[in-house]
Parts: C-alpha cells; structure tokens; sequence
C-alpha cells in the first residue's frame, strides 16, 4: 500500500518527462474512471504536457474486460473472513482509501467468484470419492459402499432459521464428500410482492431466478438435505452410504430408510460416540436439578461435598465415554466396563466392587493394579450408596443393547462440527445475506476443510490471477501453523489440562450459583 501523497512528491523531485526533458511529472488521478479499488493515474509533464495513463491494478485474464485484480481479491478476502460490501466500505473508509465498486459490481463479482469457488469445491469432493474408492480398492466407475457422517446445521438458533447446511463427510478419510445448502427467502420476491401494481413486474418474473430452494420448518432442514445428498450420491460420486452416523438429533435417518435410496439395500445406523457421551452428563445434571433438595434414604441430598457434584458428573461422562471407545467392537464388553465404572466409584474398604473392573497389566483400575503388585489400596472419595441406587436407573438406560450396538464403530460427528465452524465463520450468524454469500461460504468451507488454506491459490488462479508469492508462502505458513498447533492440542498434556480446566470451571460455577442464589430469571425480579 502506498500513500499517493508520497508518490506525488517523489515524482515531482526526482522525475522529468522523457519527451522534453525539461518538465517535471505531475501525477493525477482521473476520479470518473476509477473501478472499484482500481484507480486510474496520469502522468502529466508540466511542460510539453505530455500524459500517460495507467490502472492501479492489472486485469483479471477472463472474458470479462472490466475484472480487475485487485476488486477480486478484495471481495475473495471479505468473503474468507465473513464480511461483505459494507465491511469493505468501512475497511476503505479506515484507510483513507476510496470507496469499493458499487452494489451492482460487487454482486456481479460476487456471482463470478462462486462459479469458481463451487466448481473448485466440487472436484475437491469429487477427489475426496476417488479416495474413498481408491482405499475400498474398487474402480472409480464402480458405486463404492462406505460409511458417512450426516449432519445439519443452521444459521439461526431455535426453530425460525432461513438458511441452513447439510454435510456428508467420509468416515474412513475424514474428508467432505457432498453439502447442500438450504435457503427459505429470496430478497428479490420480497421486494416485488411489496409492489402488486408495478408495471415491470411481469418482465422482471421473466427473468428472475429465484434463490428459494427449500418451503418447510427450520427443523426439518436437515432431514431434507440429507434426502438431497443421498438421492445424488450414486450418480455424483459413485457412492453408497450404507452406513449412517448420526447424532439422533432428527428424523433424517428415519426418513432416509423410509426413501429407499439403494432399493432393498439396507442402511445401518450408527450414533455418534460424543453425542451419547453427552446424554450420561445431561441425564445427571437434569437428575441432581430436579431432586437436589430431596433427602435421600441416608437423610442427605443428592448433591453436596462427596456426592454427586459437577466434577463427579464430568467423571461419570467420560468415564461412559471411554468404555464405549474402548470396547467398540463389542457390546457385552462395552457394557460391563460402564457398570465397573459406576461400582469402581462407588467401592469403599469395606465393600469393594471391583469385579467386573479389567485384570490386565496396564488396567486404568488402581485397586486392581495394587493387587497385582501385592500393595494395598485404600478407597477415597467413594460415591455413597445412597446416590448410586439413584442414578442406576439411568445407567440401566443407557446400556441398552440397541443404542449401544449404534456405538460399535466408535464414531463421532468432530469432523462434522468442525466443517460447520468454518461454513458460519464465512457467513456469520450475526449478519443476513443471500443465497449468493450462503453458497460461497459453504463451498469455501468444503475447499478450506478438505484442501487447508493453500486451496485459495487454486481460486485466485480461477480466476485469471497469478497469486504471487506472498500469498502463496503465507497460506501454505497458515496451513503448517493450523496442524502443528492440532497435533499439540491433541497430545496427552493438552488434554488433561483442558479437562482440568472444565472441571475447575463447573466446580467454580456451581459454588457460585450456590453462594449468590438465583439472580437472573425471565420476570423473576
């Protein structure tokens, strides 16, 4: 970036006209020509008046001759950081720069930049089946079955969302291999039917594309476009998803079954690890909620110092959590490690209950490793019977043979999270667009999820530009940055420090709510 005030007075000192050599440059700026952040300068001699005349920015090499470079990257960048035209203005108007290209550039740019950004994202998913079938070991013509996560996400909280995303992503490879965007309003429509009487209208139906592609509930978003992805799947990318990991959130996989995709071919149904994890905490958080002050048969309340506090329900939860990853290729195995869970927290000296707890070298059991080195082991912090008779109907829930067959693959839907980040971080919740900014943001996403950052070069190339080195050093910087500091976070260390933390966390929260009563409540003061 430069400050044309400082040009201007370096070219007045130090350059003279190659024509009469005696005139000094005068450097101009013809406002009436300017295209978008494209300026155009003009150096005038002073003397023989002599002028030349140049664009700031080159041209994009596309069939559109008013593309210039500069005005694409600009709209690339907002589009990256889930901004628009409006934060391009304040940017501009921060730097003392001149304002962008007016809404109708900035929409046809816009429209440009997805064609390019969906047809790079699609040969990314269209890789991403290739490798599926490469690892099945089947020809690329030949429809491969496969195992694929499923889920829906949406740009607004609550049952009233206008736009919404649904994602397969591979569960063998981890990448992206189809979305669907959903979207319930068209500006345009709404601005029409404002106008009944406009004699334009007519000509304007003829030639409007409506961005509505979706008339039903917010809730059922998801049910729809996992219908969408698995109608397409065999003629799109060769694909069978005979294997369903969902978090059960939705009628989707009902509704999938009902449809038939694959003929007689049935789909199985796998849950998603993390999200039953979750139900073990959400079950003894509601319990201790709804019967907190009850006295229980020892005369004491479910909850309080040494029973079942926020800490003692986050150990329970991974603790459930960890009997289901570590037993994923059998449920009776699966099942008893739960139930030696519970009774390894409710053990005490005089009534251990380690039965069912494993007897191998390395066992996460202490009592049983004492006894294995011939040591003693002294029970601490034992769960009271008490509060065990309590949750034990919720344990019996949840080890039941069905939802835990669902658990044998030790899925999770991470990935699936991680993809809807990246869509909503592109196309905020805090801001409303159109259909336009949803599908550029979802195609962005897939290329950002499945190729890194280095996948914007492939964009900018495109779109008729040379990306530079600059720009090619510092996304593939980024991308070395974003896996260095996952494989930390993923260590051992890192891991038992952000489990400490949220336990800390909730142990802190529950002492304050307790010390300060209820202070806020919807017409409670």
């Amino acid at each position: 970036m430069v400050h044309v005030d400082v040009m201007k007075a370096m070219l007045d000192t130090a350059c003279i006209c190659s024509k009469c050599k005696i005139g000094k440059l005068q450097l101009k700026e013809d406002v009436e020509r300017k295209m978008g952040l494209s300026s155009m300068l003009i150096l005038e001699c002073q003397f023989c008046q002599k002028a030349t005349e140049s664009h700031t920015s080159p041209k994009c090499d596309t069939k559109c001759s008013q593309a210039f470079e500069i005005n694409r990257r600009a709209i690339l960048g907002m589009l990256e950081i889930g901004g628009g035209r409006k934060s391009l203005e304040k940017i501009c108007a921060i730097l003392n720069l001149p304002a962008p290209m007016a809404k109708e550039a900035y929409n046809d740019s816009l429209k440009a930049l997805k064609d390019v950004i969906e047809m790079q994202a699609t040969e990314s998913m269209n890789n991403a089946a290739k490798l599926e079938h490469s690892l099945n070991k089947d020809d690329a013509s030949t429809v491969t079955e496969c195992n694929a996560m499923f889920d829906g996400t949406w740009r607004k909280r609550g049952h009233s969302s206008l736009q919404g995303a649904v994602t397969a992503i591979s569960a063998k490879t981890g990448r992206c291999l189809d979305i669907e965007t959903l979207n319930k309003v068209c500006r345009t429509c709404s601005v029409w039917a404002s106008k009944p009487d406009d004699t334009r209208k007519e000509a304007w139906k003829a030639s409007h594309q409506c961005s509505i592609n979706y008339t039903g509930s917010a809730p059922a978003m998801e049910q729809e476009g996992v219908k969408r992805i698995f109608s397409r799947s065999e003629s799109s990318r060769s694909l069978q998803y005979t294997g369903y990991i969902g978090d059960g959130d939705s009628k989707s996989y009902s509704s999938v079954v009902a449809m038939k995709p694959y003929g007689d071919k049935a789909i199985k149904k796998y849950e998603c690890v993390g999200h039953v994890q979750k139900r073990m905490g959400s079950a003894l958080r509601k319990l201790k909620s709804a019967r907190g002050n009850t006295k229980l048969c020892d005369g004491k309340t479910l909850g309080g110092r040494g029973r079942l506090t926020a800490e003692r329900i986050e150990k329970l939860q991974i603790y459930y959590g960890l009997a289901i990853r570590r037993n994923k290729g059998s449920v009776s195995r699966m099942k008893k490690e739960i139930w030696a869970g519970l009774e390894h927290t409710a053990s005490t000296d005089e009534k251990p209950q380690h039965g069912n707890c494993p007897d191998h070298e390395g066992t996460w059991c202490k009592f049983k490793a004492a006894q294995r080195n011939g040591e003693k082991y002294i029970h601490k912090n034992s769960l009271p019977e008490a509060v065990v008779k309590e949750i034990k109907p919720i344990y019996e829930r949840l080890t039941k043979q069905e939802m835990l067959e669902g658990c044998l693959g030790g899925y999770t839907q991470n990935n699936c999270e991680s993809l809807n980040h990246l869509i909503w971080a592109r196309c905020p919740k805090s801001t409303s667009s159109g259909r336009e900014a949803l599908d550029c943001a979802a195609a962005g996403a897939v290329l950002a999820f499945n190729e890194g950052n280095s996948a914007l070069c492939d964009i900018i190339k495109g779109l008729g530009i040379t990306p530079g080195t600059h720009m090619s050093s510092a996304l593939l910087k980024m991308d070395r940055v974003r896996i260095s500091d996952s494989n930390i976070q993923a260590s051992e260390r890192h891991r038992k420090m952000r489990k400490a933390k949220r336990i800390k966390t909730k142990t802190r929260e529950e002492k304050e709510v307790q010390a300060e009563g209820t202070t806020y409540e919807a017409g409670g003061f």
